[in-house]
């Protein structure tokens, strides 16, 4: 190894520890910031994951830099010097916000995205450019080793901020050692490169670039800005998070990651969540209280005449500002517990006469961890007989919205599957109180007998809270069916989290419509690969590594609590596993098609096995278990996973090779883009709707998928590479990507709240006047005007090669995907019995049912031509022709069958008016045709579904089942078609053309 390619390998390991650092610290202040829920870091994450596999993607013209090494120098430089500057502005953004208030989702993703902008994009560019100057051999091996000794870094990285620095040093002065780390390593490149000199000149200059550094005081000028109006009197990140006390005249605020958790003189909160629970108990000795300390509770329990108060907090540094700013903590009674309040309670068996929950709401998963069936379950095993369990949620004063009467219906049900009693107190914030002894309202006269002073929670404030109307809706608001909250399907959080979503304008547009631009990115750099298969299976790895590794992150938080402790170590441990499996792979001479195969497997074997372990630890109430997993057990199973990612990036590169540069731009860039992808759909969909549990199994599917293609892709050929032909997609492939594609319309539209969504975006005016253009060009091509494939330039090149690998042209594709939300929504949700027909009588029209005036007569003018429209733009027409590639020449219909076609046009004609004309007559229910194809519910219906469930399969032999046999747009084109063809009618024509 000579000198310069040593300099090389360190200054890439050095990179991979100053990303992984950055990004760690990065990740902190924005959860400082944004006070986030795990939708908001997600997408942060998704941002950092997508911009730099963007910088990747650009690495492929670092061939044309004239001076590659220079570049290389600079771009360090800027690598040490710009997480200063992205911090920075970070916390500046706090200014835009109200303290203890969020941005709005595009907000945050506007703002995370400029803010890394350059910081990713450079280091991901870097990544490339160190696998082209990375050693003489230029080949597949040149870029494994290379990715190795990145992940190397990551490891390194991890370890030292996740064991030393998170504990030593504040942020800026983490980013100070970074700046150095980033120095050295430009320094020992000049070093390897240049004379003397030079390296001394540039060293004396980076010496320089410290100054500033030095001299400026960043942590206390950007924490300062980050509390406008306050005065801030102690900030300082722990491994917990990041903790900060402000002063307002005489009151002291505390903030954990940006979210306020308690103030000095909010004694109304203290004594509503103490007295109308420990008011219940005739004769509380021994007390829990979960979190509160700030507000005071502490002391207002001390009234009581207790034996033993039981404090927890999971922070230390909390308990620690407790005792500074609250009274109560010198009490001998009172025993504070630096831990988490779930394990502290699973311990204990029948001691406690009272337990009080003084959390926020859920809208974590962190905190929904402590309103589950299985915590309430563990809270009554913990308390004695007729013991009390108390907590409070957000309530309405007069009108709960829907999203809060669901919330509060799966708390009130997931209560009631364990207490049989739950008394309801009403208010803008609701309190439950459980219990299996007799509770009661009488909470006025209870504290009175009991000789319990109160300066809010007395009779006439009581009288006011508890009138009979308030209970009464109270008890109304909790009756909505709901599901149960569980541990590893959290209900209550994605309720809480579509509560979130509904006060900003466009709700989870913004991510679904992120979701499907990487999905396109994906799909599109797949196409440019020389074979398909491999390439695509490495961004469903990247999915899935990012998406089990945010599954194992959520089920240590729900089993354990501290995950924000253990977030280093875990990922960490994913990076272990990842440079292990490159550097096995890097090194293996097995033939690296059937290594890729039996890896992808593993890989979705591992995805099923979760399920199990996460279900044994759960169940399990070892101590030894409960000791050693968190320590041993979740590390080793992100190494596990880690290996399975890390071992396909070589294999993809032997099998993918067609250039240095562009193999690992590509490759890196798809692994980016995969992984951005699993941090945004698992944070914002696959967890809140499936859980945890099913996340595993999706994520399992997903991999047996990509197993299947990479078997169906089996016969691509390497001699291929070699000599640079372009190779065509599997048929089976490309069908079973329309496949999925009406799939997942059809599940998103089957369910209430994607359906949603969905109805909301295909109205969005945008969307509309593309269709209409698109349905103009398509008139105009088969009108002649233009002429049908003309493009130019680059174009007509893709047009050419995606022509070429798929059998299907660029223009049909776009038809396809910007018609298919359209055309497949009325199959899975109407307010028919037959869709499509009586559009025009429709109470509450899809957009479907919106553009037909525009849609059928469009379609009708272009199958003048050949039938245009069936054969270039219809979502079903292409994926029968797509279906028809894999099963090769299917049969047409035998003669007899003609006259289906023709019975379902006649059927189709006269409806239309018959549906009408009953609407507009007053008749007895059920006389009527429109009373008996209105469902008068706009739902999903089973035997629409399962007709075209049973169409999809007819078409594996016979030739477009639904076009042939159904369709009144096809039908009635071809008999104009037919008719046309006469000869008589043909001479008539031509006689008209030439008068």
């Amino acid at each position: 190894m000579t000198a310069r390619q040593r300099a090389i390998f360190i200054s890439v390991t050095c990179l991979g520890m100053s990303s992984l650092m950055t990004q760690f610290v990065t990740l902190r202040e924005f959860m400082n910031v944004l006070a986030g829920n795990e939708l908001v870091i997600g997408l942060v994450l998704a941002n950092w994951l997508l911009l730099t596999g963007c910088g990747s993607y650009l690495g492929r013209f670092a061939i044309r830099l004239k001076h590659p090494v220079r570049w290389l120098v600079v771009l360090q430089l800027a690598v040490a010097i710009l997480p200063f500057l992205q911090v920075s502005a970070i916390r500046l953004l706090k200014q835009f916000v109200v303290p203890g208030l969020m941005l709005g989702l595009h907000e945050t993703f506007l703002a995370s995205f400029f803010i890394l902008l350059p910081y990713c994009l450079i280091s991901g560019f870097l990544l490339t450019l160190f696998s082209s100057l990375g050693g003489d051999r230029k080949d597949a091996f040149q870029i494994g080793d290379i990715y190795v000794l990145d992940v190397t870094g990551d490891i390194l990285g991890g370890l030292l901020f996740s064991f030393l620095l998170v504990y030593l040093l504040s942020p800026f002065q983490t980013l100070v050692f970074l700046l150095v780390l980033n120095l050295a390593a430009a320094v020992l490149v000049c070093a390897a490169h240049w004379k003397r000199a030079a390296v001394l000149t540039v060293a004396a200059g980076l010496a320089i670039s410290l100054l500033p550094v030095a001299l400026l005081d960043l942590e206390k000028i950007t924490g300062q800005a980050q509390f406008l109006g306050q005065e801030p009197l102690f900030q300082e990140s722990t491994p917990y998070g990041n903790l900060a006390v402000t002063r307002s005249e005489s009151q002291f605020t505390v903030y954990e990651n940006g979210i306020p958790v308690g103030s000095t003189q909010n004694l109304i909160a203290a004594e509503e969540s103490t007295h109308f629970g420990l008011s219940q108990h005739p004769a509380p000795e021994h007390v829990l209280l979960v979190s509160g300390g700030l507000n005071g509770s502490l002391s207002e329990v001390l009234k009581y005449p207790v034996k033993k108060v039981d404090y927890v907090e999971l922070d230390p540094e909390v308990i620690r500002l407790v005792k500074e700013l609250a009274t109560g903590t010198s009490d001998q009674r009172v025993a504070t517990h630096a831990m988490d309040a779930r394990r502290f309670i699973r311990s204990k068996k029948g001691i406690y006469d009272a337990i009080l929950v003084d959390l926020a709401d859920p809208a974590t998963a962190q905190i929904n961890r402590f309103y589950t069936l299985e915590f309430f379950r563990e809270a009554r095993k913990a308390m004695r007989g007729n013991g009390v369990f108390s907590f409070g949620l957000s309530g309405a004063e007069n009108y709960a919205n829907p999203e809060i009467r669901l919330l509060s219906s799966t708390i009130f049900r997931s209560l009631n599957e364990v207490f049989p009693n739950v008394l309801l107190v009403p208010g803008s914030r609701q309190f439950y109180i459980a219990s299996t002894g007799p509770l009661g309202h009488d909470i006025a006269q209870r504290l009175a007998a009991k000789n319990i002073t109160t300066h809010y929670v007395n009779d006439e404030y009581l009288r006011a809270r508890l009138s009979i109307d308030r209970i009464a809706a109270a008890r109304q608001m909790v009756s909505v069916p709901a599901a149960l909250n569980m541990d590893f399907k959290p209900a209550s959080y994605y309720v809480l989290l579509d509560y979130w979503l509904s006060k900003f304008e466009a709700g989870l547009l913004l991510p679904i419509m992120m979701g499907c631009g990487l999905i396109v990115l994906i799909l599109a750099l797949t196409a440019q690969a020389p074979i398909t298969a491999p390439p695509l299976a490495l961004s469903l790895s990247g999915f899935s590594g990012m998406g089990l590794e945010i599954a194992l992150l959520l089920a240590f938080q729900v089993l354990y609590g501290f995950v924000y402790q253990q977030l280093g170590i875990i990922i960490t441990a994913f990076l272990l596993g990842t440079a292990l499996g490159g550097f096995w792979s890097v090194r293996s001479r097995l033939p690296a098609r059937h290594l890729f195969l039996s890896l992808d497997i593993g890989f979705s074997l591992l995805a099923f096995l979760l399920v199990p372990v996460f279900l044994f630890l759960q169940a399990s109430h070892s101590s030894f278990l409960q000791a050693t997993a968190p320590l041993l057990l979740f590390p080793l199973l992100t190494t596990c996973i880690g290996f399975m990612v890390g071992a396909q990036f070589p294999l993809a590169a032997r099998l993918t090779f067609h250039g240095l540069e562009k193999t690992a731009a590509n490759l890196y860039t798809l692994d980016f883009l995969g992984a951005a992808l699993g941090a945004l759909l698992v944070s914002a969909f696959t967890v809140p709707l499936l859980g945890i549990i099913g996340t595993c199994y999706l994520i399992g599917t997903l991999k047996l998928f990509s197993s299947l293609v990479l078997w169906l892709g089996r016969k691509e050929k390497a001699e291929d590479l070699r000599t640079g032909m372009q190779v065509e997609f599997s048929p089976w492939m490309i069908f079973l990507t329309v496949l999925l594609t009406y799939s997942v319309i059809g599940i998103l539209v089957s369910q209430d709240r994607t359906s949603t969504i969905l109805y909301s975006m295909s109205f969005t005016p945008s969307y509309h006047w593309g269709l209409l253009v698109l349905l103009a060009f398509g008139i105009l091509q088969a009108m002649g005007v233009i002429p049908q494939f003309s493009c130019a330039g680059f174009w007509k090149s893709m047009n050419h090669e995606i022509f070429q690998r798929t059998k299907i042209r660029l223009s049909r594709w776009i038809n396809f995907f910007a018609f298919a939300l359209v055309i497949f929504f009325p199959i899975f949700r109407c307010y028919f019995k037959v869709p499509y027909l009586f559009c025009h009588t429709c109470p509450r029209q899809c957009a479907f049912g919106y553009l037909r005036p525009y849609l059928v007569p469009a379609a009708l003018i272009m199958n003048i031509d050949r039938r245009y429209w069936c054969y270039h733009c219809c979502p079903i027409g292409t994926l029968y022709d797509c279906q028809a590639h894999v099963t090769h020449r299917p049969f047409r219909l035998p003669k007899f069958f003609k006259i289906l076609p023709i019975a379902a046009l006649a059927f189709t004609v006269y409806a239309y008016f018959k549906v009408s004309a009953d609407l507009s007559q007053s008749k007895a229910a059920g006389q009527d045709w429109f009373t008996f194809f209105f469902m008068n519910v706009y739902a999903p219906h089973g035997l629409v579904i399962g007709i075209s469930t049973i169409l999809v399969l007819l078409a594996i032999k016979l030739r477009r089942p639904f076009c042939e046999l159904l369709c009144p747009v096809g039908t009635l084109s071809g008999l104009l078609l037919k008719i046309e063809a006469l000869p008589s009618v043909k001479e008539t024509l031509q006689d008209t053309v030439e008068e």
